[in-house]
């Protein structure tokens, strides 16, 4: 399949959306990838469907709603007659099957005109499922299709508290929607564009929606983040405690616009600095160390200041690692980012101590709450942390 012909459906979907074509500015932008196609629109009114991943379920899946429930194939053909408010899905048989009801297909849509309740989700409208093998088990993929706007509202209140100051949830809003259309078109081939969870976005269906997130989600509508003409990765973390990391220094590839930047405005969170200690023995079991730690060592160090590589030794043998690998050894929760900036050991003990929560890397969540309450606006905050990006409003609110 040729470029063009791969995102000729893109194109005809902003423009048949649109009011009409006369109506409608479109720049496109062609080299070589994704990214570098980047829809510019100043007059259409598409938005995009994502598909969301809400779980995975190997025993029973049990949905329910306020309204009746409708169970359909791809095709909308009812497969199971009446099923009531609720149903409770299992595999029997290498097959869905509901009570004693086998479904000969292996997708189903659960649809209803209320709201859908599956586990801690409450969802709009519909949601789907398919039968599928994964790691050498069967499991029910249950996947979320959901405009992107709907999106953005179900994850401002889950990834910045809705009482944060306007401007920072403006930000959030826009990094938000870069990042899941992104993601949209990076997995266009997947069953599913995004986790509902943090190796994503965390999204959290429609609660914690309030006028306050629809307030930052409208004001905001259409907009995303851009360098270039492409769609920016807009990565994001909690604290950086004091400043950003360039990526390479925790990833791979270099990003122009990934750069180390001086925060300054994250005091507030409570891991703005932090220190975590360690068994030598265990630390050294922990990390394939024949012994107890006996010496510890910052081999390197990022142009932030942290640590890139750390050396654990014993009395037989020795380590190497990055500090985003040990924080990977170690457990996301137990050692609150890999940005490290001092490691020592007393009698029994390794110390490690660090600053901020996170990868470091791009928008710094406390930081852009600290800079809205100094009176920046949004596109200030983002244009302190993604360095020469710019906003630009993709599609806008339908004029109907």
């Amino acid at each position: 399949m040729s470029f063009l012909e791969r995102f000729l459906p893109i194109i005809n979907h902003h423009t048949k959306r649109s009011r009409s074509w006369k109506n409608s500015r479109l720049h496109i932008f062609f080299c070589v990838g994704f990214h570098t196609l980047f829809l510019f629109a100043t007059d259409l009114y598409a938005s995009e469907t994502l598909k969301i991943a809400l779980g995975r379920f190997n025993s029973k899946l049990e949905i329910q709603s306020s309204e009746k429930l409708r169970v359909t194939d791809i095709f909308d053909q009812d497969v199971m007659p009446s099923p009531g408010k609720s149903i409770t899905l299992k595999i029997k048989n290498d097959r869905i099957a509901a009570g004693s009801h086998s479904f000969e297909t292996s997708a189903l849509h659960i649809k209803s005109k209320g709201k859908l309740v599956i586990g801690e989700f409450k969802v709009d409208n519909e949601l789907h499922l398919t039968l599928r093998s994964y790691k050498d088990k069967l499991e029910i993929l249950a996947v979320l299709p959901v405009d992107v706007e709907a999106y953005v509202r179900g994850v401002l209140g889950h990834e910045m508290s809705p009482s944060w100051p306007i401007e920072a949830l403006k930000a959030q809003a826009v990094v938000t929607r870069t990042f899941a259309i992104r993601q949209k078109y990076e997995r266009e081939t997947w069953p599913y564009h995004m986790e509902s969870s943090i190796l994503d976005q965390v999204y959290g269906g429609t609660s914690k929606i309030n006028s306050r997130i629809e307030d930052a989600q409208s004001a905001t509508y259409g907009e995303v983040l851009t360098y270039d003409h492409e769609l920016a990765l807009s990565v994001f973390h909690s604290t950086c405690g004091g400043t950003t990391e360039n990526v390479e220094d925790v990833w791979v590839e270099a990003l122009p616009y990934l750069r180390s930047r001086t925060c300054g405005y994250c005091e507030e969170s409570p891991k703005h600095r932090w220190e975590v200690s360690f068994s030598k023995k265990g630390l050294g079991s922990l990390l394939g160390v024949r012994g107890p730690i006996s010496k510890t060592r910052i081999k390197s160090r990022t142009d932030a200041g942290t640590a890139r590589k750390i050396e654990l030794r014993s009395a037989k043998s020795s380590t190497s690692l990055s500090a985003a690998h040990l924080r990977k050894k170690l457990g996301y929760q137990t050692m609150p980012s890999p940005r490290i900036d001092a490691i020592r050991s007393s009698l029994n003990k390794v110390h490690i101590r660090g600053r901020g929560f996170g990868h470091g890397l791009g928008l710094c969540q406390w930081g852009a709450k600290g800079l809205a309450e100094a009176n920046k606006t949004y596109h200030e905050i983002l244009d302190h942390y993604y360095t020469g990006t710019r906003t630009q409003r993709l599609y806008r609110p339908s004029a109907n």
